[in-house]
């Protein structure tokens, strides 16, 4: 079993002895990307008193004969669709924490990362958005309740770098990608506006002496 596997079967017992007897809704949506279908049933619980609110999904990939089914839990977001190394992935989150790449050619998961921390209770960076520069994945979001992050990871070594750590007085507002360049917009200490840009080059030889293997 994953460790994302392990977090969910956590969470269905949370589910179970929190929100048994809350009121159930159930949206269901479709969308196709790459040639792939996915469908996507939610059941979102919560109680009368709005003391306890969770989701439970099932999403099922297709295309033509192939098929993968996952469940994903606590706020899955969107599907992002990137072409890395050549071949087409669906970037999605199964959980609050971490993400998928599923290949568009097998639809099995050919990477999936969730972080151990997790499942000692404790935070991690959650994922919102995905943009890329060739096969580096720049992955924004924050931690819960903090400031804006962005951690590069780059698919060939699979290793992640925090840029916050590059940067540590530079407070985050948004990321950008223009002509294979991240382009960080932000605050200085002063509260003065800046924007901080990373090449590609730059990004890869950071990674190489400052990546890590987790979030």
């Amino acid at each position: 079993m994953s460790l994302a596997e392990q977090y969910i079967e956590k969470y269905k017992a949370w589910l179970n002895s929190m929100l048994s007897d809350c009121r159930e809704t159930v949206e269901r949506t479709e969308q196709t990307l790459c040639g792939v279908k996915i469908e996507m049933e939610t059941h979102d619980y919560i109680r009368a008193d709005l003391s306890a609110h969770g989701q439970l999904s099932r999403i099922a990939f297709t295309k033509g004969e192939l098929s993968y089914t996952c469940q994903c839990c606590d706020d899955p977001t969107g599907f992002f669709p990137l072409l890395l190394a050549g071949k087409w992935y669906i970037c999605f989150r199964r959980t609050l924490y971490g993400f998928v790449l599923l290949s568009c050619e097998t639809l099995l998961p050919e990477y999936e990362y969730f972080p151990k921390c997790v499942l000692e209770s404790k935070e991690s960076f959650i994922v919102v958005t995905v943009k890329q520069i060739d096969d580096l994945l720049i992955l924004g979001g924050c931690y819960w309740a903090c400031p804006d992050e962005c951690f590069v990871f780059d698919y060939e070594t699979k290793r992640f770098l925090r840029l916050s750590k590059l940067h540590p007085r530079f407070v985050l507002d948004r990321e950008e990608v223009r002509e294979k360049t991240l382009i960080l917009y932000g605050e200085d200490p002063s509260g003065e506006k800046q924007q901080i840009s990373l090449s590609k080059d730059e990004l890869l030889a950071v990674l190489a002496t400052h990546g890590a293997e987790d979030f």
